[in-house]
């Protein structure tokens, strides 16, 4: 019991985490240290985990200014924040140490459905760490940053699906820490959430492209990437468009049948202006 766990964010994400993570990590994690700009979050959560017979200390700034200025050596990072462009600032900065991370969305359109990607990326994973970077940097673009209170004024989100899906992404996200502690994870990965159904998710860089047909030339690009894949299971790919645009492009983000089963796009969703970001 050596590592210490540094949780990024202490709202929605971070205490939906702790309620899953308390019970697992308790006997495995030396010391917590929450780190949030708000300083009554921060303070309460390191609270709960105090509760709960762990030494917690809260920190009221944000989680990449302490890894930036610590490196943070010896531990694990967790980090659930609204800002994909915080979650990519701690994956670039953090080199030294494994990091998971989760972050939910809803697609621009009236009835797209709740989603959530989420990752983990090791010290060695150089390129999955850029793959994710690039990812969250994009949807950083993509979609216009929106307060809290913007967002659930707005009943942006069915708060039934968003409820469920956090405690299933939470849950997933503490058996990956466990996993770190124990050095059991070899591997790092991305991966897509949808209901029920979570699929490796790819990130890949649209080299061609027109504005006016960009939906059908990312359908294309995640088609050869699925086909092209190794094994033969369901596949989600997040199309990144390439090149120097005036304005912000989409993500497109697809999940593609197994080519057992067909090879067809079972999901298409575009995250762009009407999109909405939560932890």
């Amino acid at each position: 019991m050596n590592s210490s766990l540094l949780l990024a964010g202490a709202h929605r994400g971070g205490e939906s985490f702790s309620r899953a993570g308390v019970p697992a990590l308790r006997n495995r994690i030396s010391e917590v240290l929450v780190a949030d700009p708000l300083a009554d979050r921060a303070d309460a959560l390191a609270t709960y985990w105090r509760n709960a017979g762990l030494p917690a200390r809260a920190r009221a700034e944000p989680a990449e200014a302490i890894v930036k200025r610590f490196g943070w050596p010896e531990g694990i990072a967790f980090a659930a924040i609204d800002k994909p462009a915080a979650i990519a600032k701690i994956l670039a900065l953090g080199c030294l140490i494994p990091v998971r991370w989760q972050i939910l969305g809803r697609a621009s359109g009236d009835d797209a459905p709740v989603l959530a990607v989420a990752g983990t990326v090791l010290p060695k994973n150089t390129a999955l760490r850029w793959e994710a970077v690039a990812l969250l940097r994009r949807l950083a673009m993509a979609v216009p940053e929106q307060s809290s209170r913007a967002v659930w004024d707005g009943s942006v989100f069915h708060q039934d699906a968003l409820t469920a899906l956090r405690g299933r992404v939470s849950a997933r996200s503490v058996q990956e820490v466990v996993s770190l502690e124990e050095r059991r994870s070899g591997m790092g990965k991305l991966e897509l959430f949808w209901g029920t159904e979570v699929f490796p998710l790819q990130v890949e860089l649209m080299a061609h492209s027109h504005p006016d047909h960009e939906a059908l030339w990312a359908s294309r690009c995640a088609l050869t990437v699925a086909l092209e894949a190794e094994g033969d299971s369901d596949l989600a790919v997040a199309v990144l468009p390439g090149g120097v645009r005036d304005t912000p492009s989409s993500l497109q983000l697809f999940v593609i049948e197994a080519r057992s089963h067909g090879g067809r796009v079972r999901l298409h969703q575009e995250f762009g202006s009407a999109a909405a970001l939560t932890d």
